[in-house]
């Protein structure tokens, strides 16, 4: 009974290291999805939103990790089973700062991190003439979007945040309703009214859910698989119970006190 037992819970180990391995291809890719198509990723500098993309990619390799030596737990390798227990349970940690960050930033903080970023974006527009990435981001957004600016459009050259890369009024040809070459520049022809804000923190929080809950499901297969790590580690490791069984014989583990120290004793049936 016991044998059965036992070789029940290696199975099931087996199985959820198997599922384990699973959401770590997902959070892999996940994190490159998101660190790579963001889609105006390169107009929140500074902003965790990409670190939590970077941390899933780490979180993806750990698990892969791991998982080589969830295997070897079938050799009944003490080191092993604790070594993979003790690397689920990191993983679990930063599963859940990502899934608190995701739904925090989303709930009762909403307000102050958009403020803080519209501050951050604001700020980093006066790079816009000399980096070529934030510029693609912004000329993408404004055509994709019919948007000008963080706000409105003249953050563009509104001297409050710092030096601008434009004068009074001038603004990037991407805020043109119909984009022409120094459109921007020129009085006559029709720009966008309205800011970009709410286009960009709403890319933001959409992709920090997604992160969340995405995180979130693979999470209570991890704590599945702790569980029956624990159990399996009872089974094979503590002197309490019968440690092993194999064809007619069955072993069981006594434990004799000998001079302070613990042995144990052998009985064949």
């Amino acid at each position: 009974m016991c044998c059965w037992s036992l070789k029940a819970v290696k199975c099931a180990v087996v199985l959820l290291t198997i599922f384990y391995f699973i959401t770590g291809i997902i959070l892999f890719i996940t994190g490159i999805v998101i660190a790579a198509s963001g889609t105006y990723a390169e107009l929140l500098p500074g902003v965790a939103y990409l670190n939590t993309a970077y941390l899933l990619i780490f979180i993806g390799i750990v698990i892969f990790v791991s998982a080589v030596i969830g295997c070897c737990c079938l050799r009944d390798t003490k080191c092993c089973v604790l070594t993979f227990y003790f690397l689920v349970v990191i993983v679990i940690c930063l599963e859940v700062s990502v899934i608190i960050l995701g739904y925090v930033a989303n709930g009762v903080l909403r307000d102050r991190i958009d403020d803080y970023i519209n501050q951050e974006m604001l700020r980093d527009m006066r790079n816009y003439g000399t980096d070529q990435s934030l510029k693609e981001a912004w000329d993408k957004v404004q055509r994709e979007e019919s948007c000008c600016g963080v706000r409105t459009a003249s953050d563009w050259f509104n001297p409050l945040y710092g030096k601008r890369s434009f004068l009074q009024n001038e603004i990037p040809d991407s805020c043109c309703e119909i984009v022409q070459q120094d459109c921007g520049l020129k009085e006559e022809y029709t720009k966008h009214s309205k800011g970009c804000e709410d286009v960009i923190l709403d890319d933001l929080h959409k992709n920090l859910r997604s992160l969340a809950t995405i995180t979130l499901i693979c999470l209570l297969v991890q704590i599945v698989l702790v569980l029956f790590i624990l159990c399996l580690y009872y089974m094979l490791f503590t002197n309490k119970a019968v440690h092993w069984c194999c064809s007619c014989c069955v072993y069981e583990m006594v434990e004799i006190e000998d001079d302070d120290k613990h042995k144990f004793k052998t009985d064949s049936v």
